[in-house]
């Protein structure tokens, strides 16, 4: 399950090699961001929905609510953070059926 957004192209001016860099998105917000080990950055996985995610503040204050989900919400006059319920019912015994 590889969560890479794309890549990133970087043409140095003075010469240097051309680097091509792969790019996250945050699951919640939909930041992007090139990855750097060893950068300090705090960065996550969201164990609700499976996602990396950014650890920005703003994102981290909404929590859990994928950036679609946000927008479906501000359209209709929700919470940002509202999360609508789902319910699986693969497996389920219906009786009579």
């Amino acid at each position: 399950m590889s969560q890479y957004a794309g890549e990133v192209t970087i043409d140095p001016h003075d010469g240097g090699p051309i680097e091509r860099r792969p790019i996250l998105a945050c699951g919640h917000c939909d930041y992007h961001w090139v990855p750097e080990p060893g950068s300090g950055r705090i960065r996550g996985f969201c164990m609700l929905c499976g996602k990396l995610v950014c650890g920005r503040p703003y994102c981290r204050k909404l929590g859990c609510t994928h950036w679609e989900q946000r927008l479906d919400n501000l359209e209709a006059g929700k919470p940002l953070d509202f999360r609508p319920i789902t319910v699986s019912t693969s497996g389920l015994l219906i009786p009579g059926g």
